[in-house]
């Protein structure tokens, strides 16, 4: 009776019970659980290879799972933990698989060393090598700079048109292997993009790769390079070898052809020398004969140095010969071995033929002796001219198919892209017509409007939205106050409720450096110093403001180094210095000027060591000692906001004067852009915008302005186009479009700036949420909604606010109690954790860049309210 054998997990399984089973006190204990470790090892083995219907995937899947809990990983959705590594797992995972996409361009490396043409693809492949490389630090580290990963992720996604233009030309066409070059040539493109706009303006030259921005870059390029590893790997065990073959197989044919044509012309040699001795036959059928050995021996050794030519060339490292030389040059170099080959059998069999009548008649041999080799060698020749000739015809005719295809398929292109076009202008001469239907509907309207002035309020919102619609906001216009849309916002705003901006107070601001925080509560301005690495705010000093007067305004300048506080009745530039003496640093602020001037609002100009204030009607610059540099009268004008861009133009945000008695009630009137000219001493464009736009923040590399204070909606001014943008909320763009969407209710942001590197981003702020928007085309799209956790329910929103310029998304409110809650979201590194005042938070994103909510860990620090005694007052 035969027993089958039993398997190995069925012996490695009565082995781990006999031993559990096995009462014998001589074993140690440490040996006993050695021995049951090493048993359920090779039971794991044993399994692993009887089980050959698990994948390769599979396998490496598992793979990779037991690494990771070897590791004690987890992965977590785009946020971090407190374990550390955790934070870095997307990280190392990305490093284990950038020695694995390593170790694979090294060997195809190797192996195209040994291919033709494939010295394109070898430094391809090299630079993405280099690149990779540019992107994994060595070492491990924990901090990454930002510019530094922004080039490496350039230079990947440069190489990446390379590499697949490269295997292209070798002759690989792995549409996967393309579709997976061209994901990370845009996922690089996105991450670059992100990294540059959000994060370049960072001063820092490093920030640590903690759970958000590990996630960030990492985890998607994590995914797509795996499937880049699965077709690296398929290119090297199959795509190579087949490769290489192809190149032995054609290698193998040109190599015959020299063989064949170096023996021809060894025997034509031999029998051009044995004819070549007989010096007195000078007959003409004796120099004809010599003269078509002579051409057969040119032929052939034609041939073979066209035939070594050609396998040289397809054995080296540069472009092929199809990809470098033209058609015709390409056939030649390719046909040319074969052509001349027959030319010198066809040459040496007629010289053949006339040897043998040569032999005849010196000989006086018969005739038919001599017939009979020439009837067998022409038989032979014109056998093989036919050959050749079919040869020859069957791949002319095969590339006149491609190439006549080729030329359908681009008249098809062609005639589809006409077609594109026609539909293209039948569209906007449809849109054009719609539109002069809906301007001559509009005038019908505002024509009703005005014969019938006792309307209903709904009807007014109607009359409203229209007016908007007629007025085209992209164009550079010239408007007046006199205008139906000016005397038409003045009239709604007569009729309904004084529309009451609420706009975040300018009392909070970073430096420019993000070294200092400035804050106003109580009649005390207050200066807060923070670490450069850390961001802890470790000191602070109060600046008295004279007669408890109010401060409106506080704004660093661009250099840093002086603050400019607004009051009610004044402004004072204060020079700002954190020092470090023998003992601790200290803070010292020092009163430069202080210049008696009521004015609505200050700024500093752009290239002059100075400020700009609006004074009623009049705009006034100062230099910084608070002298008058010069004045320009408005009249009837009344100015809410200036900003001066430059020795050339001024920028104003103002409303009409009724009466001298209110200069005040300009708020309720109509408003305008006023771009005036410093060297003409003229305005020399005027734009209506919203009426009740109250304020300016001025981007000085964008040349672009957001006007915001407005309920309805805020604009953003460009100043080179003389464009205006509208920002909708309810669909969170920007657009040329109708300002005041279809039922929209529009609900302004509190407080509103620029954002990002070279103020790329705009972001506004409602209580403690931030939403930021990007520019694309003429529009703004929404990037972030970052929702920050409020734990307090008592805890009143925020009356200012503040972004830091140097720390990638860290953001200041101020509390009406005189506490600031300072935030570092995306980051939970920023804040250094051994103060008692940090607290760790999650925090939302309720709509990131590619429309998936977010979370992300981050920390913030409560400041409290400056103290009674003033400590350091000045």
């Amino acid at each position: 009776m035969l027993h089958s054998p039993a398997s190995p997990q069925s012996r490695v399984s009565k082995q781990i019970d006999a031993l559990d089973e096995r009462e014998s006190p001589d074993i140690p204990p440490d040996l006993e659980k050695d021995m049951r470790n090493l048993l359920q090892l090779m039971s794991f083995i044993k399994n692993s290879s009887c089980h050959p219907c698990i994948h390769k995937e599979e396998r490496s899947d598992m793979r990779l799972k037991e690494y990771d809990s070897k590791l004690n990983l987890r992965p977590d959705v785009g946020g971090s933990s407190s374990d550390d590594k955790e934070k870095t797992y997307y990280y190392k995972r990305f490093r284990s698989l950038h020695g694995r996409i390593d170790q694979r361009l090294i060997h195809i490396r190797n192996q195209l060393t040994s291919l033709g043409g494939g010295g394109r693809t070898a430094k391809a492949l090299e630079s993405v090598q280099k690149a990779l490389h540019e992107i994994d630090w060595p070492g491990g580290s924990e901090f990454m700079s930002i510019q530094e990963c922004v080039s490496a992720l350039a230079a990947l996604d440069l190489v990446m048109t390379e590499v697949k233009d490269s295997f292209k030309e070798l002759g690989v066409y792995n549409v996967v292997l393309f579709n997976k070059l061209d994901t990370i040539k845009s996922h690089s493109q996105i991450i670059k993009e992100r990294l540059d706009v959000e994060y370049g303006q960072v001063g820092i030259k490093q920030i640590p790769v903690d759970g958000y921005l590990d996630s960030l870059v990492w985890k998607d390029l994590l995914a797509i390079f795996e499937g880049f590893l699965h077709e690296l790997s398929d290119i090297d065990d199959k795509g190579m070898p087949t490769i290489h073959r192809s190149q032995e197989f054609q290698s193998q044919r040109y190599l015959l052809l020299t063989t064949v044509a170096t023996f021809l012309s060894s025997v034509t040699a031999t029998t051009l020398q044995i004819t070549a001795t007989d010096s007195d036959d000078i007959s003409i059928l004796s120099q004809t004969m010599n003269s078509l050995w002579l051409i057969s021996l040119v032929f052939s050794t034609a041939s073979a140095v066209f035939s070594l030519l050609i396998m040289t060339w397809h054995q080296s490292h540069v472009r092929q010969p199809d990809k470098s030389l033209p058609p015709w040059a390409h056939s030649l170099l390719k046909n040319g071995p074969t052509l001349t080959l027959v030319a010198s059998v066809a040459s040496f069999s007629v010289g053949l033929c006339l040897l043998s009548f040569s032999i005849s008649k010196n000989q006086k041999h018969s005739m038919p002796a001599a017939a009979v080799p020439t009837i067998f060698a022409g038989t032979f020749s014109t056998l093989i001219f036919v050959l050749t000739s079919r040869l020859l015809f069957e791949k002319w005719k095969d590339d006149i198919f491609t190439t006549w295809n080729s030329l359908l398929d681009t008249l098809d292109r062609f005639f589809l892209h006409i077609l594109e076009i026609i539909n293209t202008l039948i569209l906007i001469i449809k849109r054009l017509l719609q539109r002069n239907t809906r301007i001559r509907r509009t005038s019908v309207e505002l024509s009703t409007y005005l014969e019938h002035s006792a309307v209903q309020q709904n009807s007014l919102a109607t009359l409203d939205k229209h007016a908007f619609l007629s007025v085209d906001c992209m164009s550079p216009i010239s408007l007046t106050s006199s205008g139906p849309e000016a005397w038409m916002s003045d009239y709604i705003l007569q009729e309904e409720e004084k529309l009451e901006a609420s706009n975040f107070e300018n009392t909070l601001q970073f430096s420019p450096l993000g070294t200092f925080l400035a804050s106003y509560s109580s009649g005390i301005v207050t200066i807060y110093a923070a670490k450069m690495l850390t961001r802890s705010f470790f000191l602070k000093k109060t600046l008295e403001v004279p007669d408890n007067d109010t401060v409106k305004q506080i704004l660093w300048k661009p250099s840093g180094e002086y603050l400019l506080i607004r009051t009610k009745k004044l402004i004072q530039i204060w020079g700002i210095k954190l020092l470090h003496s023998s003992y601790e640093p200290f803070i010292e602020g020092t009163l430069v000027t202080t210049t008696s001037v009521a004015s609505q609002s200050a700024h500093w100009l752009y290239d002059l060591p100075g400020f700009t204030c609006a004074i009623k009607s009049t705009v006034v610059t100062f230099n910084i000692e608070g002298e008058i540099l010069k004045t320009y009268e408005f009249g009837n004008r009344y100015i809410r906001d200036v900003a001066y861009f430059g020795n050339q133009s001024i920028l104003c945000l103002a409303s009409p004067i009724i009466s001298d008695s209110d200069s005040g009630a300009g708020l309720d009137k109509a408003a305008q852009i006023l771009i005036f000219s410093t060297e003409s001493k003229s305005i020399q464009r005027q734009i209506d915008v919203f009426s009740d736009q109250t304020s300016l923040s001025v981007s000085y590399s964008t040349n672009k302005v957001i006007l915001h204070g407005s309920k309805r909606a805020v604009q953003v001014f460009e100043m080179t186009s003389g464009g205006l943008l509208t920002l909708d909320e309810d669909t969170y763009s920007l657009s040329n479009g109708n300002p005041i969407g279809e039922g929209n209710n529009i609900t302004p942001w509190d407080g509103l700036s620029f954002f990002g590197k070279d103020s790329r981003l705009v972001m506004g702020v409602s209580g403690f949420e931030v939403t930021l928007f990007e520019q694309s085309h003429f529009r703004y799209k929404i990037l972030h909604i970052f929702s920050t956790p409020n734990d307090d329910a008592k805890l009143k929103a925020p009356i200012s606010f503040a972004a830091s310029p140097s720390v990638p998304y860290m953001f200041a409110f101020g509390l009406e109690d005189g506490s600031i809650k300072v935030w570092s979201i995306q980051s939970d590194k920023s804040l250094i954790g051994s103060d008692p005042r940090v607290d760790n938070f999650v925090v939302h994103d309720r709509r990131s860049r590619f429309g998936e909510p977010s979370v992300s860990m981050g920390r913030y620090l409560t400041l409290p309210p400056p103290a009674t005694a003033r400590m350091q007052s000045v």
